[in-house]
């Protein structure tokens, strides 16, 4: 898993316009109210990510989740080891 962050990371750096984002959290987050215009594949490379609705799905570390349009979702970005970080 480290290796696919260190790529991802270094990827990113050198190709700022790739269709894709590594989003990276230190600590934890709640975030409420976020719209998801397009639907949306998240995969996490360290720490969880739990999306609150009517029962809460956990995602961990190499998980994905696959988001469809909504108008909004909550969620946690749970950092552990090495922070929160997620394509």
């Amino acid at each position: 898993m480290n290796e696919l962050i260190e790529i991802g990371l270094s990827t990113v750096k050198r190709h700022p316009s790739l269709p894709f984002s590594i989003y990276c959290a230190n600590d934890e987050q709640h975030i409420v109210n976020v719209p998801i215009a397009n639907p949306l594949l998240v995969v996490v490379l360290s720490g969880s990510k739990t999306l609150i609705d009517t029962e809460e799905v956990n995602c961990n570390a190499g998980d994905f989740v696959f988001m469809a349009n909504t108008p909004q979702v909550a969620m946690r970005n749970i950092p552990r080891n090495f922070g929160y970080i997620a394509y």
